[in-house]
């Protein structure tokens, strides 16, 4: 890396007016807080060629394309800067498979708790029947 201080790190750019309005549309589109995310995001999706993931609006170059909201793709880049992922692709299926993975616990959970349900409604219904046939046997004695 060349650039080490703060006063490096600035970039001034000279854009036409067209492309500063090409640059305030994806700002406005992906709903960046700035210019200068936007601008630091296009270099990450330029420096991962390929990535089958973007941000609602654009449009897809090529391949399969995965469409997710831009909270979720900040949350996907994040886990890429921290380097939980590799890529925007591999922290998107760590994700899905978190995901899959609590969708199928809860499934499991509310199938044990509709089967105990069904199980005390059926012994409460037995209970009243008991008790019908009970009451049936009394009044006619």
């Amino acid at each position: 890396m060349r650039h080490r201080s703060l006063e490096e790190r600035y970039l001034g750019v000279r854009l036409s007016a067209e492309e500063l309005e090409r640059l305030d549309r994806v700002v406005d589109e992906r709903n960046f807080a700035n210019r200068s995310e936007a601008i630091r995001h296009l270099l990450r999706e330029a420096s991962q060629p390929g990535e089958p993931l973007k941000a609602p609006g654009e449009r897809a170059p090529r391949g399969r394309m995965v469409e997710v909201p831009v909270t979720l793709h900040r949350e996907l880049e994040r886990s890429v800067e921290n380097g939980y992922s590799s890529g925007l692709t591999a922290a998107l299926e760590k994700a899905l498979e978190r995901g899959l993975e609590v969708l199928a616990e809860r499934r499991s959970q509310r199938v044990e708790t509709e089967r105990r349900t069904a199980e005390l409604l059926a012994k409460e219904e037995a209970a009243r029947r008991g008790a019908s046939q009970e009451g049936e046997r009394q009044g006619g004695a």
